[in-house]
């Protein structure tokens, strides 16, 4: 049976994926699937100039990209798929200081009613969520010409993390959700498909479960293991892939 190759890259929460992958790999039969997954590197890098298109494929010339992968797809090998991790991860919006800045229209809900507070258009933060993710559409517009290509969701934002509490949850949730419906509009206006969290792994409140989060020390925005084997079984399924080979 030939297996189907997929090659999975894009910012830190692919490290959360490589170990998930690893730890799918010690539970079940993952004979049909060839699945590597190549880290780019920090996401802060994203929003500026990091790829050149050379046709049938990306150059990368960010440095700090480079020397990890050098091009997308790297050679020799021919993938099926081409997943990237990055344009949905809001925290580039949500983590910034908002203490003194609301969405308009946001309820003031657990910060105070402050008359100082300035409001922020939706149309504003639209065009600062464009401007975050252009590189990155860009990129995958590029790939798509010539080979298929999806996109993985980042975890949403966990409760716990300091951003939260000192901007306030309701205006960090509203942040992540106008930044996650306004790229997988554009994400499906381009008919790139996006694997998403499954609703149930987020709290009544809309973050993350923590039974998902890092437990590395001070390590507040990452998944973990069991997140990164919940988001391939979810790409499997996204995808229609088999996972392994039928008994003879």
């Amino acid at each position: 049976m030939t297996k189907t190759r997929i090659l999975i890259s894009g910012d830190s929460h692919t490290g959360p994926l490589a170990m998930g992958l690893a730890q799918w790999r010690g539970r079940e039969d993952l004979t049909a699937l060839d699945l590597r997954i190549q880290a780019l590197g920090s996401g802060h890098l994203l929003p500026g100039p990091f790829f050149e298109d050379r046709g049938d494929h990306v150059e990368i010339v960010q440095a700090e990209y480079k020397d990890r992968c050098p091009r997308l797809p790297p050679l020799p090998a021919h993938f099926d798929w081409i997943g990237f991790s990055g344009p949905l991860h809001s925290m580039r919006l949500w983590s910034k200081d908002w203490t003194r800045h609301k969405p308009i229209g946001l309820p003031v809900g657990d910060e105070p009613d402050d008359p100082a507070l300035h409001r922020v258009s939706i149309g504003l933060i639209q065009q600062i969520i464009d401007d975050d993710v252009a590189q990155q559409l860009a990129m995958l517009s590029a790939l798509r010409r010539h080979h298929r290509v999806f996109v993985m969701e980042a975890p949403a934002p966990f409760r716990a993390h300091p951003a939260v509490n000192r901007n306030g949850a309701s205006t960090v949730l509203c942040l992540n959700q106008l930044y996650r419906a306004r790229v997988t509009q554009q994400l499906e206006a381009r008919d790139i498909p996006v694997v998403s969290m499954e609703p149930d792994w987020l709290t009544p409140e809309g973050f993350l479960r923590p039974r998902f989060k890092s437990t590395a020390a001070g390590d507040h925005h990452h998944g973990n293991a069991d997140f990164g084997e919940a988001m391939l079984k979810r790409m499997a399924q996204v995808l229609g892939l088999r996972t392994s080979t039928p008994s003879p």
